[in-house]
């Protein structure tokens, strides 16, 4: 009985001959194989070349030194499969330690390629672990190829991950991209959108996106419903401290809030004035706050964004509560705008339902308008103003 076991290597089938000794003590694999046969093992391996199997007997003779310095981009990932095949738990360590120091964008998204063939899971933690440390180097990458191989599963695991050097925007805009490239039949075209990312979305931080991101592009995708995304403006609202200061002199208009209790008992009217709707530099950066002065501290929030001269704003607030039964916002603007269009939706918690409950389109701006909203207890109201030249 032989003491080695032949490898056939590659596509050219050539022979390299180990100690079974050294290969049976490091591989339980092997040493079941070995025990197994009678006569010389012959294991046949198309995807290692010489080289890589010199790397692993030098490993598995206790030459890790050596095996360390003649590691290559090339041969990592063979050793990485022979380690997996044969259950050689410390030389897949060693690979995957360098594979992570030899990461790049440049070489990212082969190596991903690879963890999904291999179905290696470790080596997928390992990319996820480099892109939350270096996502501010690979955002072409996160736009491109390595959202285009995930499936819906791998989608997830990846959004999950902590990105702190990569934006929400970016993340959101990739998952769009991601979408696109999963739509390749007649069926699936006559899928929403929502519906096919219904299992992702918990795992995507709107609130942590740019409110004109949110009030454009997330709005106009339709993925939220109004409901879900009147809860992310009022989740940034409680959460962001920072969004009650910005210095910016411009403002699309003045807005009066009225809250009215009890229209008969004059004693009962509360009025809230909120100014700085708008927030727009001349750079075009946007900058919001949450509404203040209002009945409680979180009851409101105001956004905006400007594209293209037109700019888009947001209100939400709550009505029908124990002091509110029904709210009138009055327009004022504080320079020349040629309209501005108001569509105010009401959403009911018990019918599960928007509607559209008020439309103006405001012409003489130079006279105070106002809108009044009808009073539901537990609702929310949104407004959403359109379509304004702020003479920018």
């Amino acid at each position: 009985m032989s003491n080695d076991i032949i490898f056939l290597l590659g596509p050219l089938k050539k022979k390299f001959v180990v100690s079974s000794f050294l290969l049976c003590l490091s591989s339980p694999v092997l040493r079941k194989e070995w025990e197994n046969k009678s006569n010389v093992v012959e294991i046949v391996l198309n995807n290692i070349e010489t080289e890589s199997m010199k790397i692993i007997v030098n490993f598995i003779s206790g030459k890790e030194t050596e095996a360390i310095k003649q590691l290559t981009e090339e041969t990592v990932c063979e050793i990485l499969n022979f380690s997996q095949q044969f259950q050689i738990y410390n030389l897949h360590k060693l690979a995957t330690n360098f594979l992570f120091s030899i990461i790049t964008p440049k070489n990212l998204i082969d190596f991903y390629r690879f963890a999904l063939k291999a179905k290696d899971q470790s080596i997928e933690a390992i990319l996820w672990n480099w892109l939350v440390k270096k996502g501010g180097k690979v955002k072409a990458s996160l736009t491109n190829d390595i959202f285009f191989e995930c499936n819906e599963q791998q989608l997830s695991n990846l959004l999950q991950q902590n990105f702190c050097a990569v934006d929400e925007d970016l993340l959101f805009n990739a998952v769009l991209h991601w979408i696109k490239k999963q739509i390749t039949s007649t069926d699936e075209k006559q899928r929403t959108i929502r519906e096919i990312l219904e299992k992702i979305i918990p795992y995507i931080r709107f609130p942590l996106m740019r409110e004109s991101f949110l009030a454009n592009e997330v709005y106009n995708s339709g993925i939220l419903t109004n409901e879900e995304l009147v809860n992310v403006f009022r989740a940034k609202t409680l959460k962001n401290d920072h969004l009650t200061h910005f210095k910016n002199e411009k403002r699309l208009n003045k807005i009066q809030m009225e809250n009215i209790k009890d229209e008969k008992d004059d004693d009962n009217i509360v009025k809230t004035e909120i100014t700085g709707v708008s927030c727009i530099n001349d750079s075009g950066t946007f900058a919001g706050w949450p509404t203040t002065n209002m009945l409680s501290d979180n009851d409101g929030y105001w956004c905006s964004s400007s594209l293209g001269g037109n700019t888009t704003a947001w209100c939400i607030f709550d009505v029908g509560n124990n002091l509110v039964s029904s709210i009138t916002v009055k327009i004022q603007p504080s320079y020349p705008c040629s309209s501005i269009k108001i569509l105010t939706n009401e959403y009911k918690q018990k019918t599960d339902d928007w509607k559209n409950i008020g439309e103006k389109t405001f012409i003489d701006l130079n006279i105070a308008q106002d809108i009044t909203l009808s009073e539901d207890n537990q609702q929310f109201i949104m407004l959403r103003f359109e379509n304004c030249n702020n003479g920018m």
